[in-house]
């Protein structure tokens, strides 16, 4: 009594297993975050494709940063990046520099949207403003609009140089 212990806890999920669509992929996320957050005693939940630090989840995303002159005969480049729903921010501690999180309107039918990290917008849009900014990705190749840009962090391993690193909301999943 009188003192507090916090744990974190992963649970990892593959609803293609049993050929969810994309949609009820989207669904059964969201209830497995909801009933989480009803648990007594629980303060956070949030969902992602890539635990910090964790090497079976490492993502990529293949982009092209509006603007940005590649090497001859290159249109793109591939960058760390995970899918993330709007309460990952606050859970995981990490800082918002500008801009916005995700919102659960942030949807399928929705603009598309992106949160980059300082490294990604020191990259490919130096001494820019990156919010408003635009990129394509994802396999249909289609602009994305930065809405937030996010303090740079570790993702893979706690000595790793800075790293571009570009988040997308899960809720766009296609």
């Amino acid at each position: 009594p009188g003192y507090r212990t916090d744990h974190l806890v992963m649970m990892s999920f593959d609803p293609s297993l049993v050929r969810y669509t994309a949609d009820q992929t989207r669904q059964f996320f969201t209830q497995v975050a909801d009933r989480a957050r009803a648990v007594p005693g629980v303060s956070s939940v949030t969902m992602t494709t890539m635990v910090p630090m964790s090497n079976d989840s490492i993502g990529f995303e293949t982009v092209a940063p509006e603007g940005f002159q590649f090497p001859r005969g290159r249109e793109n480049t591939r960058i760390l990046a995970s899918r993330i729903d709007e309460h990952y921010f606050d859970t995981m501690g990490l800082t918002l520099l500008r801009g916005r999180g995700f919102l659960d309107t942030d949807g399928p039918d929705a603009p598309r949207v992106a949160i980059v990290n300082e490294q990604f917008a020191k990259h490919f849009w130096p001494n820019q403003d990156p919010i408003g900014k635009r990129l394509r990705a994802g396999d249909d190749n289609a602009w994305v609009q930065v809405v937030g840009l996010a303090k740079t962090s570790k993702y893979v391993f706690i000595a790793e140089p800075p790293s571009d690193f570009v988040y997308f909301p899960y809720r766009q999943t296609r």
